[in-house]
């Protein structure tokens, strides 16, 4: 997991990580944790979060950052500075189920519904 999320912040890509509680954040990993030292969080700028249903583990996503972002950020452009720290989710490692690189298009195809051709 540490090589994942050191990846995806160098190439700038976004990841999904899944809580012990089903909650799912995507977005952009500001920090990750570092094994060597005691910093075991990880932390993202959330670009949309949901959950997983508990008996399918089917993903819902009910929150969009970035329509919020681009809102604040026509109001008043410093907002995008700011923004990093006033919406940086900390994660604790011990709660992280699964993460993964996460692609928008990628994940449509895949929820398409059954026998709609790609």
């Amino acid at each position: 997991m540490e090589e994942l999320l050191a990846d995806s912040q160098e190439d700038t890509r976004q990841v999904s990580i899944t809580l012990k509680n089903r909650k799912v954040y995507v977005g952009f990993v500001v920090r990750t944790f570092d094994p060597a030292y005691d910093r075991k969080y990880v932390v993202i700028l959330p670009t949309m979060s949901g959950y997983r249903a508990e008996s399918t583990h089917r993903l819902t996503f009910d929150t969009d950052y970035t329509r919020v972002y681009q809102a604040l950020i026509a109001e008043d452009e410093s907002r995008l500075v700011r923004g990093v720290e006033d919406f940086q989710v900390v994660v604790p490692v011990s709660e992280v189920v699964s993460a993964n690189l996460f692609d928008w298009e990628a994940y449509q195809r895949f929820n398409e519904p059954f026998g709609e051709s790609l």
